[in-house]
């Protein structure tokens, strides 16, 4: 997948609408700025020994481990069971209890350096002690503090902010631009697509229509041939008492015969073999009502067996 591709699709991701979410209730869209990363931080679902999954299905190698505090790795078995068991008894209480002396006792125990211990809930309560520990140990009142490291610290921290809030508005701006001319592009692909839909359809359209049109023509053409081997074979029964309207009647019949439907054709054939018998042309006869399908008509078949006798009492 290209980097464009990937932009756009982390861009309309399950965690691009939770940042989306978390921007109007948390400056900046987070809680602490070392998850902020572009287009928008990677919102966890889970996670499995060094393992991590995303809400969008993406399973990553966990190589900071909440900055390092997790060294037995994420959902541990025994740590989770232990967390169970004390979830069940309870959590928060505001008396003193067993287990932090336990874990005091765990503490000092494995680091030689640590005689006591006390428990803070943060770094800024973690140096308040330590300062007060130092005054009480020492006996000075007073504490060296440098500030002017502090203020350019300060400085050099507001420029990278403003430097990162520039970045971020160009980054979008560019993310912007590339959706616009990505939904552009699938406009234009989907007006074409129709436009060839709509040309197919009418093209659809104009076959059918002369595929009617060219039946309807075989049918009009198909009544005509039919009228015509009528004529033909009406025209075939002229009276055969002279050669000229013997010569007409087998030409007519001759052209009717390929025309003609399952019922006139046999008929037909077998005024053309009595043509061809006043002719003297036997053999042709004979042909032709050796050849002639009868079916089922009783009154056609004494006919042509009459027509047989005559003709082989003239052959022989």
């Amino acid at each position: 997948m290209s980097s464009t591709s990937t932009i756009l699709a982390k861009q309309h991701s399950k965690s691009a609408e939770l940042f989306t979410r978390a921007k109007k209730v948390l400056p900046g869209g987070v809680s602490r700025n070392t998850i902020f990363k572009l287009p928008h931080p990677d919102y966890v679902e889970k996670g499995q020994g060094c393992y991590v999954t995303d809400i969008d299905g993406v399973t990553r190698i966990d190589f900071a481990n909440n900055m390092a505090s997790l060294i037995h790795g994420h959902a541990n078995p025994d740590i989770t069971q232990a967390i169970i068991e004390q979830v069940q008894k309870g959590t928060a209480f505001t008396m003193a209890t067993e287990i932090e002396i336990e874990y005091a006792e765990l503490l000092c125990a494995r680091v030689p350096g640590f005689e006591k211990i006390r428990f803070v809930n943060s770094g800024t309560e973690a140096v308040m002690a330590m300062i007060k520990a130092a005054r009480a140990f020492t006996g000075k009142e007073k504490i060296a503090k440098v500030e002017q490291e502090k203020l350019v610290q300060l400085a050099e921290v507001s420029k990278l902010k403003e430097k990162r809030i520039h970045d971020e508005q160009q980054a979008r701006e560019r993310l912007d631009r590339i959706y616009t001319e990505k939904a552009e592009q699938a406009e234009q692909r989907r007006l074409k697509e129709e436009e060839l839909r709509r040309l197919k359809a009418e093209e659809e359209r104009r076959l059918k229509e002369e595929e009617a049109r060219r039946l309807q023509e075989e049918q009009r053409r198909l009544k005509d041939d039919e009228e015509k081997s009528r004529a033909l074979y009406q025209q075939g029964k002229v009276s055969a008492e002279s050669r000229q309207e013997i010569e007409l009647g087998i030409e007519s019949l001759i052209q009717a015969i390929p025309l003609a439907d399952e019922h006139y054709k046999p008929w037909a054939e077998y005024r053309l073999a009595q043509l061809y018998i006043h002719n003297k042309e036997l053999d042709k006869a004979q042909s032709y009502i050796t050849n002639i399908n009868v079916g089922e008509d009783d009154h056609l078949k004494s006919k042509i067996n009459k027509l047989k006798k005559k003709l082989k009492k003239l052959i022989s």
